[in-house]
C-alpha cells in the first residue's frame, strides 16, 4: 500500500511540475487554479481504474472527489478570468524557483488532502459505506 501512496505523490508532483514548466515558460498563473482541481480528479480516477474494482463505496468516493474538483476548478477559474491575474504571483512569476515552490507545495497539498480518499480507494474489497465510518 505504501508504494501506491508514494506513486500518488509522484503523480501529483508530476502533474504540478509539468504545468509549472508551461506556466513558467508563458509567465502566467492562469494554470495554477485549474491544475489544483484537476489533480484531485486525475488521481481519484487513476486510483479507481488502477485495480479495476468498482465497489459502490469506491464509486461514491470518486464521484464526490470529481464533483468537488469540478466545483473547485469552476470557482477558481472564473475568479482568475474575472480578475485577470493573481496578485499573489506578481513577485513569483519572474523568479522561477519561487514560482516552482508554489507548484511543488500545491502538489504536496493535493496528495495530503487526498490521503483519506486514497486509503479508501486502495481497500480492494467490498465494504458497506457505514462500516467505513
Amino acid at each position: 500500500m505504501l508504494n501506491i501512496i508514494f506513486s500518488v505523490l509522484v503523480i501529483s508532483l508530476g502533474i504540478n511540475v509539468s504545468f509549472f514548466i508551461l506556466a513558467n515558460a508563458l509567465k502566467t498563473d492562469k494554470f495554477t487554479d485549474f491544475t489544483y482541481g484537476a489533480t484531485f480528479i486525475a488521481i481519484a480516477l487513476y486510483l479507481l481504474f488502477r485495480n479495476q474494482t468498482f465497489f459502490p463505496y469506491q464509486i461514491t468516493v470518486v464521484v464526490m472527489v470529481v464533483i468537488w474538483g469540478l466545483r473547485l476548478i469552476t470557482y477558481l477559474l472564473v475568479r482568475i478570468l474575472k480578475i485577470g491575474r493573481d496578485n499573489r504571483f506578481d513577485t513569483m512569476r519572474e523568479k522561477p524557483f519561487e514560482f516552482f515552490k508554489f507548484w511543488f507545495f500545491q502538489g504536496i497539498s493535493v496528495w495530503a488532502i487526498l490521503l483519506p480518499a486514497t486509503y479508501l480507494l486502495l481497500l480492494n474489497e467490498d465494504k458497506n459505506i457505514s462500516s467505513l465510518m
